[in-house]
């Protein structure tokens, strides 16, 4: 009868471990999914920003143009728009830098887990949110992009 409990529980314990395991390989996956998403994100943004600038560097400094900020149309000059977005735009990369490196970060820790606990990925989305490095061309908006600045023709 001993034997039984025994082998009863050696199964029962064999298997939360496991279980652990791939709960816990789960909840990495699904993190270094959220960071590559919203490193997607910020990748857009900063698209969207670069096209604005380009836009508005050949633009008279005097001009008129209105920007969305919170939810508020301001007016504004080219002026005093362009320097305030280079200065989001020059954030929003070092954010990006940051984010590609906890992605990286993340993707490491995955691997290491997996070859700890010998596990060979059977998940063919994790290996491909494992493989795919943000602002890859996979991750390029195929749409254009809309702009929260406006030039006014008149002065």
């Amino acid at each position: 009868m001993s034997t039984d409990k025994t082998a009863s529980a050696r199964g029962r314990g064999s298997a939360p471990g496991t279980e652990d395991h791939a709960a816990q390989l789960a909840a990495l996956r699904l993190q270094l999914r959220n960071l590559a998403n919203r490193a997607a994100e910020i990748d857009m943004e900063s698209a969207e920003h670069r096209l604005v600038i380009n836009a508005l560097k050949d633009v008279e400094p005097e001009r008129r143009c209105f920007r969305m900020v919170g939810g508020v149309l301001m007016e504004r000059t080219v002026g005093e728009v362009l320097p305030a977005l280079e200065l989001n735009y020059n954030q929003i990369v070092k954010s990006l830098e940051n984010l590609n490196q906890k992605v990286t970060e993340k993707s490491q820790a995955l691997n290491a887990f997996r070859a700890k606990h010998n596990i060979s990925g059977p998940g063919g989305s994790a290996g491909q949110v494992d493989s795919t490095e943000p602002g890859t061309e996979d991750d390029k908006p195929t749409k254009s992009l809309t702009t929260s600045v406006l030039v006014s023709e008149t002065t």
